[in-house]
């Protein structure tokens, strides 16, 4: 059976009429684990509950709004997670992540640019070496009720075209898969 625990501490404060500002810390256990193993005599999988695993970190977030319509945000987090009985950290789980949004009203509170910048450190991977830090940057102009119970989109993701690399899992042949460069998408969402 999967046992968990869960401890958060947040703080939220407003910074006059247009800010406000988070901090939090929290901390996180799962015990019993579900994995997978194999029977050293049959060689066939079997499943198994052991093993914990522990996360701590901290976060951090301010948040602006403009009576013109502007919006901005940027948050910061810092965290590790690891096995509790070896203290060695897990794999795919990013220390640092950053990220910045900010959005421009276009036309009259309808049409909105929007720009996002991402970080994420460096990661474990499963075969115990380290993919590489990141930043992508994605833009998107979206409009709000043009037509009443309408949405419309486009964005590039990965503006920049950067190369960029997330852990595989056990599964795959490689330490590190990289990922897709630039992308354009369009979206249309109808509410009725």
């Amino acid at each position: 059976m999967l046992f968990r625990s869960t401890y958060e501490l947040a703080w939220e404060q407003a910074l006059g009429p247009h800010f406000k500002a988070s901090v939090g810390a929290y901390w996180n256990q799962i015990d019993d684990l579900i994995s997978r193993e194999r029977d050293v005599n049959t060689g066939l999988p079997w499943v198994v509950n052991h093993g914990s695993v522990a996360g701590r970190g901290a976060e951090f977030e301010v948040e602006g709004r403009a009576e013109s319509g502007l919006r901005g945000r940027l948050s910061y987090s810092l965290q590790r997670t690891e096995d509790t009985e070896t203290r060695q950290e897990l794999g795919n789980s990013p220390r640092h992540l950053g990220k910045l949004n900010i959005a421009v009203p276009i036309c009259s509170q309808k049409v909105f640019a929007g720009f996002e910048l991402r970080y994420q450190s460096s990661v474990r991977t499963v075969y115990a070496t380290q993919s590489p830090s990141f930043w992508v940057a994605n833009a998107t102009l979206f409009s709000k009720d043009i037509v009443k119970g309408l949405e419309l989109s486009a964005s590039v993701y990965n503006i920049f075209d950067r190369q960029y690399y997330n852990p595989g899992g056990p599964e795959h042949a490689w330490a590190v898969m990289p990922q897709i460069g630039r992308q354009l998408m369009f979206k249309a969402t109808y509410r009725f």
